[in-house]
């Protein structure tokens, strides 16, 4: 998914690691790094300064950090879409 199509505007990322977590407004971090990039991408720009994003180019305890807004939308979606199959 490309940051064009994420569905909010405001963007939420938290890391399942640490602490650590952020707001951050659609349009802003579209006119900072385009409305083409891809989310994978971007987790790792946003988090940046995070000391598991170099471990997680050597492949060992990557960081964390996610979309916790997306994965609430899709589990709503999967509740929606299960619940005419009683």
């Amino acid at each position: 998914m490309k940051l064009l199509d994420y569905p909010l505007q405001t963007i939420n990322v938290s890391c399942r690691k640490c602490d650590r977590r952020g707001r951050y407004a659609k349009a802003k971090l579209i006119e900072r790094y385009g409305a083409d990039i891809a989310l994978p991408d971007l987790r790792l720009l946003i988090a940046n300064g995070c000391s598991r994003i170099k471990v997680h180019q050597l492949g060992t305890d990557p960081c964390g950090v996610m979309y916790p807004d997306l994965l609430d939308l899709l589990d709503a979606s999967k509740d929606v879409k299960g619940s005419g199959d009683a």
